[in-house]
């Protein structure tokens, strides 16, 4: 099991427990005490996925103009599958950077549009079951930035060819990872069909944000979907797919230890990015994306940031003030060097000692011989950096020597010994 899978079990076990600390909130005007145990905060957690989710969709309203918005979705086949759970960082990095590239690519070219477009791309590697099935969603905007400096608009319904992405996405990925894992890579993939399509546009800058949300911030499977959890195993809500454009929702029963195997292989490595943004979205565009959002008379961050509002009493609506804020142990506990190694004694005599230099008792080791201050005589045959007048060395055994070859400082062949 890999560490990041361990480390996500334990952070599930104790999240929302006095383990990450506890904040006591009180009203002034009724009296009312709220206590607040801290949050994992791990990406994996159903717990804290939803507070993660509504700071995102905060943060995207003071940055998304309103405006048209695309939405694709890149597929890989079923056949590379057993690569990317041997290679996942390898394989997801290579999935999103080609995605980046392909989009680049089209956007660059002026039979599509003619100026610099905007999109974020997402890592998905989960089904509706479970299952192992990476894919990468992309929210594009519905318009680029011309040479003049000025947004325009894209008015048709597929912003581009969905068949022509698909063979540039194809070709990109596989050479990249031909590349990177070399003959693993066989010649036959290149005939399989990949899939590229693109889902309905939304015109409202409301409706697109609650939606991005949902995508971007989502994990494999959300709390509102786990019906019941007891000793017989878990009971959760799976979309089943009655024709190409009809669905519903119905219930599916597998055991614990099956519902976490499945939810554990969608962890993704430690410090894997799996949101990234392009274009005008990047925060290199985001002077040029504020200009657009002052076109279209939206509000400034600066205005939007003073309406952001405190936590407020459930019962007189009044703000609640902080009482005591106790934080987690790894937080208490005094830092000494690197980030979590601690000392559980700190004397101010032995700092003193440790910062004088140390005594490197190799230097006299080597000096003296090569085995260090030992009594006995000098060996026959040692080089004279080793060996000085009256030093004590270990005497060598005559057994030794005479396997060896080693007396009076000559070397001859090893002589047989009987027994």
């Amino acid at each position: 099991m890999p560490s990041s899978h361990k480390k996500a079990l334990l952070n599930f076990n104790e999240c929302r427990t006095e383990t990450y600390g506890k904040t006591i909130l009180a009203c002034t005007n009724c009296g009312l005490v709220e206590e607040k145990n801290g949050a994992c905060r791990n990406r994996a957690c159903v717990k804290c996925n939803n507070s993660r989710t509504q700071e995102w969709i905060d943060t995207a309203k003071r940055r998304l103009p309103k405006t048209d918005y695309y939405h694709l979705v890149f597929t890989v086949p079923t056949e590379l599958h057993y690569i990317a759970r041997k290679n996942q960082s390898v394989f997801y990095d290579k999935l999103l950077k080609a995605v980046g590239e392909t989009l680049g690519a089209f956007g660059a070219s002026p039979r599509w549009v003619q100026g610099q477009i905007g999109f974020m791309a997402v890592l998905h590697t989960w089904d509706s079951k479970l299952g192992f099935f990476p894919h990468v969603h992309v929210m594009m905007l519905g318009g680029f930035l011309n040479q003049e400096g000025e947004f325009e608009r894209v008015q048709r319904k597929v912003i581009f060819p969905n068949n022509c992405l698909a063979k540039w996405f194809k070709t990109r990925f596989l050479n990249a990872l031909r590349e990177e894992l070399g003959e693993k890579i066989p010649s036959s993939f290149w005939k399989l069909a990949w899939v590229v399509y693109t889902k309905k546009n939304f015109a409202s800058h409301h409706n697109v944000v609650e939606y991005l949300g949902r995508y971007i911030k989502r994990i494999g499977i959300g709390a509102s979907r786990i019906v019941k959890v007891d000793k017989g195993g878990v009971v959760f809500k799976v979309r089943h797919r009655l024709n190409r454009h009809q669905s519903e929702m119905r219930e599916m029963s597998i055991s614990g230890e099956e519902f976490l195997r499945r939810y554990l292989q969608h962890i993704l490595p430690k410090g894997f990015v799996r949101l990234r943004y392009y274009g005008l979205l990047h925060p290199y565009w985001s002077a040029s994306l504020e200009k657009i959002r002052m076109e279209n008379g939206e509000e400034t961050l600066e205005e939007m940031e003073e309406k952001e509002s405190e936590t407020k009493c459930k019962e007189c609506e009044v703000p609640l003030v902080v009482v005591a804020k106790f934080q987690p142990w790894f937080q208490r506990r005094e830092k000494w060097g690197r980030k979590f190694s601690i000392h559980k004694t700190r004397n101010p005599e032995s700092e003193k000692e440790m910062k004088k230099p140390a005594h490197n008792k190799l230097i006299e080791w080597m000096s003296l011989g090569r085995h260090g201050p030992c009594e006995g005589k000098a060996r026959a045959g040692d080089p004279p950096g080793l060996s000085f007048p009256g030093q004590a060395l270990r005497p060598r055994s005559p057994l030794i020597s005479t396997l060896y070859g080693r007396e009076n400082g000559t070397r001859k062949k090893p002589t047989k010994i009987h027994k």
